[in-house]
Parts: structure tokens; C-alpha cells; sequence
């Protein structure tokens, strides 16, 4: 067993079981084999290497409402939406759709499913989808948390959670990150209809929708979306959950479902981050 102290501010604590000499590489190889012989150790045992390489530590990621995701699975890739930052205890992350790590309504995680943002990846922590509810947490250990979401360069502060459902004909905003920002009126918070895509029923559940909307101008909602944050003057309203496409799975722009703020409670100790 060869172990390293910590020699100076970029060498550390670590182990290593070996058979063989161990190879260590580094930018200065005398000024390390004069660190290793102040701490006692035998100079036998290690090979050093120059190298010029640099080992950076990890970045921080910033996580707000309404940036892209990559999701990754044995069914294949696609994107979803960040909604609200949050936390779970010590875990920090987001929120975001459930069926971003979910490959079925009513099944389970699959544990294939890998979910980054930036490039870094994150871990999922608890997921729900079903008729009525479309939510997950995911977290990693390097992140920035901000308590609003992404706009325009800027940030829209998010201070409070909703605790009752919107009336219909209120405004509200969404941000997806395929569609953009929109702000329309709440239609309904008891639409029930079936997923054109999984054959599923949604629902009874929160809707938005768009009477001059369509597909291919300024569309509600489009793939890539799923996750994003509903809210309006501060307070979190919900996470969107899909958007209404034909048959022939082309999009029709109008209709955006997504899960109320009321339901968040349905993912045990997740609690979003809220500004001061």
C-alpha cells in the first residue's frame, strides 16, 4: 500500500494498491520527487512522468428555470426543460417533468435514463407520472442554485410556491426551452384527454391554451419543453407536462398541459429554492 500525503496545495490524500511501480504523472518531476522524499517515501516504488497536462476541478453548473436539458436512455436521446430550482435536504438540483426519467406512464425510473445539463450530470432523486401528475428531482453534488428562471439573459426571481389553483382566465407564463417564453390564460384545471403519442389518459389536470397559436406559429408548446416552470409576479405555478400533437405526431401549437404547484408536495421533501 503506497500512500500520499499532502504535500503542498495541489497534491493529496490518497491510496493506492500496487503490484507493479506506480506511474504518476506530473508537470515537475523534480520538484515531486523532492516532495515525496520529504514525506518518506521510497522512491522505488513510483515512476514519474512529465506531463504537461492541467486537472481541473470540476465546474459549477447554474441551475435555473427554463434551460435545456439532454436526456439520455436505452430507448434513445431527447431533451426536457429544467422547471424550478430545489433542494432535498443536502441534494440540490430542479425540478422537472417525471417522464424525463420515466420511459413509461405509471412505471418506474429506469435507471439507464442519464440526465445533464451543461455537460454535467445529474442524479435522478424522486420521480411521479401518472394522469394527474408529471414530476421529478434530479441533483448533483457541483451546482449554483438560482431561485428564479432564465429570461432573456436575465433571471425572473421566484419567491413563492403556489398553494391553490389558478382560476381560469388568469395569465400565466411559461418558459420551454424549445418554444420560448409565452404568457396566455389558464383554460381549465380539470382537462382530461388522452396523449396522442402514448395513448394514455392525462389528467384531470392544469391546461393553458392558445387561440392564435398553431404548430409552426409561435406554438404554446413543443418537444423539448417538458419540465419547464409555469409562474407569473414571482410565485411557481406548476411544470409543464406536454403539448398537443396529431396523430401523425406534428404539433398543433394550441393546447399546454402541465402539473399545478399543488401536486409538488407529491414528491416527498423536495422543496424549491425561493428568493428573499
Amino acid at each position: 500500500m503506497l500512500r500520499l500525503s499532502r504535500v503542498n496545495s495541489t497534491y493529496f490524500l490518497f491510496q493506492i494498491q500496487f503490484q507493479k511501480k506506480v506511474e504518476v504523472h506530473v508537470q515537475d518531476v523534480s520538484a515531486f520527487s523532492a516532495a515525496l522524499t520529504s514525506v518518506g517515501i521510497d522512491l522505488s516504488d513510483v515512476k514519474l512522468v512529465q506531463s504537461n497536462a492541467v486537472v481541473r476541478p470540476l465546474q459549477a453548473v447554474t441551475v435555473q428555470g427554463g434551460l435545456q436539458l439532454s436526456v439520455s436512455s436505452s430507448l434513445g436521446g431527447g431533451r426536457c426543460t429544467t422547471g424550478f430550482a430545489a433542494t432535498r435536504g443536502s441534494e440540490r438540483g430542479f425540478l422537472a417533468a417525471g417522464h424525463c426519467a420515466i420511459l413509461a406512464q405509471d412505471g418506474a425510473a429506469d435507471p439507464n435514463v442519464k440526465i445533464s445539463l451543461a455537460g454535467n450530470l445529474f442524479n435522478h432523486g424522486a420521480s411521479k407520472w401518472n394522469s394527474t401528475t408529471d414530476l421529478a428531482f434530479f441533483w448533483n453534488s457541483s451546482n449554483n442554485l438560482v431561485a428564479g428562471v432564465n429570461w432573456g439573459g436575465g433571471v425572473h426571481p421566484i419567491r413563492s410556491t403556489a398553494s391553490n389553483l389558478l382560476t381560469p382566465g388568469t395569465l400565466v407564463c411559461k418558459m420551454g426551452s424549445v418554444s420560448g417564453y409565452a404568457c396566455k390564460q389558464v383554460n381549465s384545471n380539470n382537462t382530461t384527454t388522452t396523449d396522442t403519442r402514448t395513448g394514455k389518459t392525462v389528467g384531470p389536470t392544469s391546461t393553458l391554451y392558445c387561440h392564435d397559436c398553431t404548430g409552426t406559429t409561435n406554438p404554446l408548446g413543443l418537444k423539448g419543453d417538458s419540465g419547464g416552470p409555469v409562474y407569473i409576479n414571482g410565485t411557481a405555478y406548476g411544470i409543464i407536462r406536454s403539448a398537443d400533437y396529431d396523430q401523425y405526431n406534428n404539433p398543433l401549437g394550441k393546447w399546454l398541459w402541465f402539473t399545478p404547484s399543488t401536486r409538488f408536495v407529491e414528491l416527498s421533501n423536495v422543496n424549491l429554492l425561493l428568493a428573499p
